[in-house]
C-alpha cells in the first residue's frame, strides 16, 4: 500500500494541465512539434545565457553597452581604480555566474523526461522574465538617455517572457513531455 501512495502523482493547482475542446485538439500541432518547440526555446535560452554569462564573468565592463548608451561610453569611460567601477564589476560578475547557472538549468531541463519539472521551469522563467521586463521598463522611464543598445536588453527579456509565458498559459500537457520520452 505504501508503494501505491508513492507512485501516485502529486498535482499542484498551478501546474494543472489545460483541457482543450475536441476542435482545439484537432487543429493543434502534433505533440512532437510542441515538445520540439519547447526544447528549441530551452536550447536557445541556454545558448544565449551561456554567452551572456561568460561575457559578464570575463569582460564585465562590456555590460555597460546596455546601460551607458554605446560602445565608446562603455569601454572608454571606466577606470579599474575607481571604487564604484570595481563594485559594479563585482555585481556584474555575480550576475554572470547566475546567468551561467540558468544556462545549465535550461539545458538540463530541456533533456529531462519529468513533465512536472519542465512545467515548473517554464512557469518560473515566465515569472522571472516578466518581472525583469517590468523592472527594465521602470528604469527606462526614469533614465536620461534612450539608446538602441539598451533597448535590445528589454527586447531580449520581453521575447523570453512572451515565449515562456505562451507555454505557461497555453502549453498543453504534450508540450511538457520530453521528445525523448515520446520516442521510448
Amino acid at each position: 500500500q505504501a508503494s501505491q501512495l508513492q507512485s501516485r502523482p502529486v498535482r499542484h493547482p498551478a501546474m494543472a494541465e489545460s483541457k482543450t475542446s475536441s476542435t482545439e485538439a484537432a487543429s493543434a500541432a502534433p505533440a512532437g512539434v510542441k515538445q520540439q518547440s519547447l526544447d528549441l526555446l530551452l536550447a536557445a535560452h541556454s545558448a544565449t545565457a551561456a554567452v551572456c554569462g561568460f561575457v559578464a564573468l570575463l569582460v564585465p565592463h562590456a555590460f555597460g553597452v546596455f546601460f551607458s548608451g554605446g560602445l565608446r561610453e562603455s569601454f572608454g569611460s571606466w577606470s579599474a581604480s575607481e571604487p564604484q567601477v570595481r563594485l559594479t564589476h563585482s555585481v556584474v560578475r555575480l550576475y554572470g555566474a547566475l546567468i551561467l547557472g540558468q544556462a545549465l538549468i535550461a539545458w538540463f531541463v530541456r533533456g529531462s523526461m519529468d513533465s512536472r519539472l519542465r512545467r515548473g521551469a517554464v512557469l518560473a522563467y515566465a515569472f522571472v522574465f516578466s518581472a525583469t521586463v517590468l523592472v527594465l521598463l521602470g528604469s527606462k522611464a526614469t533614465e536620461d538617455f534612450w539608446h538602441v543598445s539598451s533597448w535590445s536588453v528589454v527586447a531580449l527579456f520581453a521575447w523570453l517572457a512572451a515565449s515562456y509565458g505562451w507555454f505557461a498559459c497555453f502549453g498543453s500537457a504534450a508540450a511538457f513531455e520530453s521528445v525523448a520520452k515520446g520516442m521510448m
